[in-house]
């Protein structure tokens, strides 16, 4: 649910605060598409998020990329990041 949350407001132009954690790092590359915090830092959270309202510019520069980015998945893609996923985890376990 989180991607779909994350892609949505991506297409929409709005640059990414998210936490360092799965899958948004998967989503946003840091300083590129978005700003990435550790864990659950509420102060880092907070300095991302003023230092974009302070900085228009920034926040289009990401806002823009992330657009980019997120124009690029799709769900034929993303199922089949999805399989591949299960075969890697399959072959370690010595099933697939």
């Amino acid at each position: 649910m989180l991607r779909v949350i994350r892609t949505d407001a991506q297409i929409e132009g709005v640059p990414g605060v998210c936490t360092d954690l799965m899958p948004h790092r998967e989503m946003v590359t840091d300083g590129e598409t978005g700003l990435l915090f550790p864990g659950y830092n509420v102060p880092e959270f907070l300095r991302h998020m003023r230092r974009l309202l302070a900085d228009e510019a920034l926040a289009r520069k990401l806002g823009e990329a992330g657009q980019a980015s997120a124009r690029q998945r799709t769900w034929t893609k993303t199922a089949a990041h999805t399989v591949e996923f299960y075969r890697q985890v399959l072959r370690r376990e010595g099933r697939g």
